[in-house]
């Protein structure tokens, strides 16, 4: 079988002796002076040499054995199995001087100082300050926050100081209706509010200022008698024991006597009453007054809401909105009993029937009705002569 050049110069070369117990026989020694081993170039050219020698034996073995020699496959097969055990052994070698070599430049970078452990250093430092700077804005704001009940209650005094927005004076009437509900202690202390607010002092800035706003028997009872009132207080006593003496509270006694219109809306009706029974007497228990105001009602109201049992004014309101849309709806939709009922028709004419042939003229040729368009042509009778007429006494 010819040698090929592989195989000769692995003839010439001297078989290296094997030394490492760890070490597969027929594998070569590493040399200890190298710290990194290119293991992958020694794998390349391993694999390169034997599809050489298996290129060069498989050539030889069809050309001097076509069969097949033994002695060449046990060649090839040990040849196998050395390769297998020189690439375990170069991938222990790899990975044993990887891990030395790391361990290596871990000491040797701790000791000089990385970089990178450098950066992250500096980046901690850069975190503890903006941590120390947010420690110091925290403190801050915490001492901020201890003024905050201060400020809140230098707030509430300076709310409480505010006066508060003034109302409309308005105008007060005196009557003594029923639908008019009017106080004169609430006139009173509006009008004490606008003097104040306006700064109205002297007798005749108040009279300017009370006549506008005094109408009907208010206005009368104060031009009869705006000359003996020498002073505010003298009209306020006056003015309260005119309007609010024995006859405003009869009148009140007899308002709060009313029952509720048949048009009047029932939650109108519960809240006019309720104030005027208020005004007759402030301390009016909620209960009784809600048993007097549906005493009061119509009786279409009356008995369902007494049903409901309402204790407090809340409760009476709800119960006279409920059945106030309920009785909407109900005259809202029609009843299905009185709109299927026919309505009664009105007595129509009788039509004439006509007589027969009536529709058609007489014939003048015939003794039947039809049309005449041309003599005999509708009936085929014969013209008939016209009878000579004979007047008596006229001779021929």
């Amino acid at each position: 079988m010819p040698e090929t050049r592989a195989t000769a110069k692995a003839k010439s070369e001297p078989t290296p002796q094997n030394t490492d117990p760890e070490r597969p026989q027929g594998s070569v020694a590493p040399n200890p002076t190298t710290s990194n081993v290119d293991t992958d170039g020694i794998i390349h050219f391993f694999n390169r040499t034997l599809g050489q020698t298996n290129e060069s034996q498989a050539s030889d073995l069809s050309s001097k054995t076509p069969a097949g020699e033994p002695a060449l496959e046990d060649r090839l097969a040990d040849l196998e199995n050395k390769l297998d055990s020189i690439r375990r052994y170069l991938s222990q070698t790899k990975q044993r001087q990887t891990n030395e070599s790391q361990a290596s430049d871990l000491s040797s970078r701790t000791l000089a100082g990385e970089p990178a452990l450098e950066d992250r250093l500096a980046d901690l430092e850069n975190k503890l300050d903006s941590i120390r700077r947010y420690l110091s804005q925290t403190a801050h704001l915490a001492d901020e926050r201890k003024d905050v009940p201060q400020l809140a209650a230098a707030l509430r005094r300076i709310i409480n100081e505010v006066p508060p927005q003034p109302q409309p004076l308005g105008k007060f009437s005196g009557q003594q209706a029923v639908f008019i509900v009017e106080d004169p202690a609430v006139f009173l202390q509006r009008l004490e509010v606008h003097l104040r607010n306006h700064q109205l002092q002297t007798p005749e800035d108040i009279d300017d200022a009370i006549l506008p706003h005094l109408t009907g028997e208010a206005a009368a009872w104060y031009g009869r008698n705006r000359a003996s009132f020498l002073t505010l207080s003298e009209f306020q006593r006056r003015f309260q024991a005119e309007f609010t003496g024995h006859k405003r509270q009869k009148a009140l006694r007899d308002a709060t006597e009313v029952q509720q219109g048949p048009r009047e809306p029932v939650t109108a009706f519960a809240q006019r009453l309720r104030r005027l029974c208020l005004r007759l007497n402030p301390d009016w228990p909620e209960a009784a007054l809600v048993d007097h105001i549906i005493c009061k009602m119509t009786d279409r109201y009356c008995l369902p809401i007494a049903q409901a049992n309402p204790q407090t004014m809340e409760e009476l309101y709800q119960a006279c909105e409920k059945w106030e849309r309920l009785l909407e709806q109900r005259h809202a939709t029609p009843d299905p009993r009185t709109s299927e009922r026919p309505r009664p028709q009105p007595d129509q004419p009788k039509e004439k029937t006509a007589a027969p042939n009536q529709r058609y003229p007489k014939c003048w040729f015939c003794p039947g009705y039809h049309f005449n368009r041309a003599q005999g042509e509708d009936c085929g009778a014969e013209p008939a002569l016209p009878e000579m007429l004979v007047l008596p006494g006229i001779p021929f």
